[in-house]
């Protein structure tokens, strides 16, 4: 076992758990990629997965191919990074739960303090421990991403920490901008479709 000071100077214990933590990234099937038909010299086809690199030169360098296959590519990129998604939660929560030492305080007074800030506490136990780790014990996105690491039975050096906080980081920003893109959208229908009703003809253009 590990010791381990988190940025909200706790210090707890970390347990080796990559043998679980593989296992559990079999059960979750990554989405099956995209094909074009590829046709041989003797008149046979063969239907090939479009690969990363082949998506981003169509992208780049063939419009007619890329017109063709993108619609089918932005789905199964949706489809992974939702997949990915489940999988990293999935790790988390098996990371919290079988390989953070962490004592829950014997007294209530932790919760008291919480509610009383309007947090609700699970009264679940496993839900509870998870709860208290993520809100009493974890700092920030650095220890996640230290503790994942050190479950898995490595570590991160201090530039591949940045690396992955500046991609938390960038993808978090993308996020809020897609949602706040997503509410202008919304609005913007809304008051297009009410304008509608009253006839100063823009319910065509939402």
């Amino acid at each position: 076992m590990r010791e381990y000071t988190t940025e909200r100077d706790v210090t707890i214990g970390v347990v080796p758990i990559p043998l679980f933590l593989e296992e559990l990234r079999k059960a979750y099937t990554p989405p099956p990629r995209p094909t074009y038909t590829e046709h041989t010299a003797g008149g046979g086809v063969n239907e090939i997965e479009i690969t990363d690199r082949e998506a981003e030169a169509w992208a780049e360098h063939d419009p007619a191919t890329w017109a063709e296959h993108k619609d089918k590519w932005a789905e199964y990129i949706k489809a992974r990074d939702a997949n990915q998604e489940q999988i990293n939660d999935a790790i988390w929560k098996a990371v919290m739960l079988r390989a953070l030492v962490v004592d829950l305080p014997e007294d209530d007074e932790w919760i008291q303090d919480q509610e009383e800030l309007g947090i609700k506490v699970p009264r679940n136990k496993k839900e509870r421990r998870i709860h208290y780790i993520r809100t009493e014990v974890i700092g920030g996105m650095r220890d996640v991403l230290r503790l994942t690491a050190i479950a898995q039975g490595g570590d991160l050096s201090e530039a591949a920490l940045q690396l992955a906080e500046d991609s938390f980081r960038h993808s978090l920003a993308q996020s809020l901008l897609e949602g706040f893109a997503g509410k202008s959208r919304a609005v913007d229908a809304g008051d297009a479709g009410r304008s509608g009703q009253d006839g100063e003809g823009l319910g065509a253009e939402a």
